[in-house]
């Protein structure tokens, strides 16, 4: 994934147990910001099979304020935040 000029590989660690990590502290989550708004967004990410965790998106603070924010699992159990451009 492309970062500005920068790149960044996500490579899946075989050894990772989801319920482990989520009870040790391990990796929390990644955040991702996206263009756009998320309530639109989940319809189309749960048709397409991605395991939604939030039914509808909500406030959280990170690195540029607070913006709505939704989790979602990847594949190998990783949790993903998608969060919109903080306003």
């Amino acid at each position: 994934m492309r970062i500005g000029e920068q790149l960044l590989d996500l490579v899946p660690d075989p050894t990772y147990e989801p319920e482990e990590g989520q009870r040790s502290g391990g990796f929390m989550h990644f955040c991702v910001e996206i263009e756009g708004e998320l309530e639109k967004a989940i319809p189309e990410l749960k048709a397409r099979g991605v395991a939604v965790l939030q039914d509808q998106p909500v406030p959280r603070m990170g690195a540029r304020g607070i913006g709505m924010s939704v989790y979602v699992s990847d594949p190998d159990g990783y949790t993903l935040e998608l969060k919109e451009s903080a306003k």
